[in-house]
């Protein structure tokens, strides 16, 4: 169900990581996936052609499917451990309308709110506190170093993959470049059978313990290649009753992961790690480490 979803959790990641080679990148990506979505099935024309593309979204799936993926992804986005949160703001010129309203609060369970903008902006917000088992699997693949870690409760899990180190005539980046470059759901699956084929073991520390921050992430979406939606000729005619409907013009992300392990670590070393739901498979978060983590 969440095959095109972990796609443009790779893909996102990917483009992130191009803006900002030599910084850490932490986002939740179904979270930013979810108004990106609300949009593209108000969108018409190319607006909703690029959106549709660039959401890597099936056009064939029946409105029934799509409303049942979408109530699934509320649903799992919303447990115990894992919370998120999502704010369409424009100014109240712009007559939105009501069946527009009814179906991103209800469905997507994201609000409307009236503020003094120029454009429409998106706020979203990501929020997991998870405690890791003292018990994981460790796995090697390519000479990247894999661990996949549960939480007490087994409902979500933590993965890290670890690239080789770089040799001394390289960019020390070098090997986490190539690894986000066979980042796709091909290679993430093998994984997941590697670790299916490990023996049990306990953890003795992870490099990973809390990350968090605040920021715009349009800016750095250049490469997801959203379209016209990201611009004034954009076409969201359906969310109003009258007058020019509004654009895209700011996605603020909020990211707030607290992870509770029997021990975390310093390591110079650079990872990819991935936040899953271990039922749906579905990835929740992902983010690159470059530097020297606590």
């Amino acid at each position: 169900m969440f095959a095109g979803s972990n796609r443009f959790s790779f893909e996102l990641l990917q483009s992130l990581f191009e803006q900002q080679p030599d910084r850490d990148i932490f986002v939740s990506s179904p979270v930013v996936y979810l108004p990106l979505a609300l949009l593209r099935s108000v969108a018409l024309g190319t607006t909703r052609t690029r959106m549709t593309q660039a959401l890597l979204m099936n056009e064939l799936l029946t409105e029934e499917l799509r409303l049942e993926w979408v109530q699934t992804l509320v649903r799992i986005l919303n447990s115990e451990s894992v919370s998120f949160g999502g704010t369409l703001v424009l100014t109240k010129h712009w007559g939105l309308s009501p069946k527009f309203i009814e179906r991103a609060e209800d469905v997507f369970q994201i609000l409307v709110s009236h503020e003094e903008v120029s454009q429409l902006q998106v706020r979203t917000r990501f929020v997991a506190q998870i405690a890791l088992s003292e018990w994981g699997k460790e796995a090697e693949q390519d000479k990247v170093r894999g661990i996949y870690v549960p939480d007490v409760s087994g409902k979500q899990a933590l993965t890290l993959l670890t690239p080789p180190e770089a040799f001394f005539w390289q960019n020390k980046q070098k090997p986490l470049q190539e690894l986000l470059c066979v980042l796709n759901e091909a290679y993430w699956l093998s994984w997941q059978t590697c670790f299916q084929e490990a023996e049990e073991s306990r953890v003795k520390a992870l490099p990973l313990s809390k990350i968090s921050g605040t920021f715009d992430l349009l800016p750095l979406l250049t490469g997801m290649e959203l379209g016209p939606g990201i611009t004034p000729s954009a076409d969201f005619s359906p969310m109003v009753v009258s007058g020019n409907p509004p654009y895209l013009a700011g996605l603020r992300h909020g990211f707030n992961l607290t992870i509770t392990a029997n021990q975390t670590l310093r390591s110079s070393r650079p990872l990819v790690w991935f936040l899953t739901d271990t039922t749906s498979g579905l990835i929740l978060a992902l983010g690159v480490q470059c530097e020297s983590v606590s």
